[in-house]
């Protein structure tokens, strides 16, 4: 990829893009209208996004097909983007306490895979996250148990906030796996 890193909102474009070739403006709109829009949906985000995954070849454009002029555009997904969406399919090498910081990278993944990705692709990728968030729950658990009374009350429900996360998170992934061994 020349060196450049592409973001998690270049991926999410890649994701979508996989599924359907879009307009920059429908890119924005399905930023701006659904559960991406924790990542932003503002044109000063999304088409420099755009820019940069066509500079580095990940994505091109081509003449909207019922375009009656051919101004209109839509972006395309290359082998090169598509190539770069199924390594980042891939669980990243993590360490466990590092979960926490990326769980919402790895769930922008998990929604993108779709058709693109195996069952046992699907499977392999929960399993690695039942474990990094197993051992990040212990983790957040036995440091909330182990909080003295000097702890500020913010400090300890702060860190039970965590705690019940992380549990929710696990709970999603097993129910998720649990499904997924039904189908």
């Amino acid at each position: 990829m020349n060196g450049q890193k592409i973001s998690d909102l270049g991926y999410g474009i890649l994701g979508l893009l996989a599924n359907n070739p879009m307009s920059g403006y429908a890119v924005r709109q399905l930023f701006a209208t659904t559960a991406l829009s924790v990542y932003s949906s503002s044109p000063g985000s999304i088409y420099p996004a755009l820019n940069k995954l066509q500079r580095l070849g990940m994505i091109h454009q081509v003449p909207q097909p019922d375009s009656a002029s051919n101004n209109k555009k839509m972006y395309v997904l290359t082998e090169k983007g598509e190539q770069a969406l199924m390594d980042w399919f891939a669980f990243p090498q993590l360490e466990s306490h590092e979960i926490g910081k990326c769980l919402q990278s790895l769930m922008l993944r998990f929604s993108m895979m779709g058709r693109h990705v195996t069952q046992a692709h699907l499977k392999d990728f929960l399993k690695k996250m039942i474990d990094h968030l197993t051992h990040w729950h212990g983790f957040l658990e036995t440091s909330h148990q182990a909080m003295g009374p000097e702890v500020h009350f913010t400090g300890r429900y702060a860190l039970k906030a965590g705690v019940m996360q992380a549990a929710s998170d696990l709970e999603w992934a097993r129910s998720t796996l649990a499904d997924l061994y039904k189908q």
